[in-house]
């Protein structure tokens, strides 16, 4: 039944369909959605959507503005390469400040690549969900998709969504792990694990 139906036969809005068209368009836009949310649950069936969540937006919106910030630093890191810096400056290794300076330039430029690569990750929307499973290959994949090593990969861990590195290692617990943030190691079983991907 068409929604312009429902207004007229089961809503009894007006005593003929043409004008319960009339008055549906005179009705307040508040009281019109109402109508069109009755009409939905009631005769499509569909659920109430759930309430959206502000704070998460929020979150959300900061994110991806701390994720187009970086952009200045990529452009940098983009004109002043360390490797080719470290050709032209040529540290001497017998000056502690100096080396102590060029050293601190790299492991900043490490660390902000993480970020970026993390921020750019985190950016991207949610475009698969579910359990992994092993292929007949002995490969970890989720719905076609085989997770590769270097893969960031979303897992639900203890309660909460985690962030990390897939990695492999013929010599870990299960050979498939993940790598934090912070460079911790989680040896969790994959099989049936609940991933998301981006």
């Amino acid at each position: 039944m068409e929604f312009e139906l429902w207004l007229f036969a089961v809503k009894n809005l007006a005593q003929t369909y043409e004008m319960s068209q009339v008055i549906f368009g005179q009705l307040p836009k508040a009281e019109q959605e109402d109508l069109r949310k009755e009409y939905r649950k009631t005769v499509k069936g569909e659920k109430e959507a759930p309430k959206e969540n502000k704070t998460l937006k929020k979150i959300e919106g900061l994110l991806f503005d701390f994720h187009n910030s970086m952009n200045v630093t990529e452009r940098f890191l983009e004109r002043h390469p360390l490797k080719t810096l470290e050709k032209q400056i040529k540290p001497d290794g017998e000056n502690a400040e100096q080396e102590f300076a060029f050293r601190m330039l790299f492991e900043l430029e490490q660390s902000t690549l993480k970020v970026t690569s993390y921020l750019a990750h985190l950016a991207k929307p949610v475009t698969k969900e579910g359990e992994l499973r092993v292929d007949q290959y002995g490969q970890y994949s989720l719905d076609g998709t085989i997770i590769m090593p270097g893969m960031l990969v979303e897992f639900f861990y203890h309660n909460r969504w985690e962030l990390g590195k897939a990695a492999r290692d013929l010599l870990a617990p299960f050979e498939l792990y993940f790598l934090g943030m912070r460079n911790e190691e989680y040896h969790i079983s994959p099989d049936g694990l609940r991933v998301r991907l981006r």
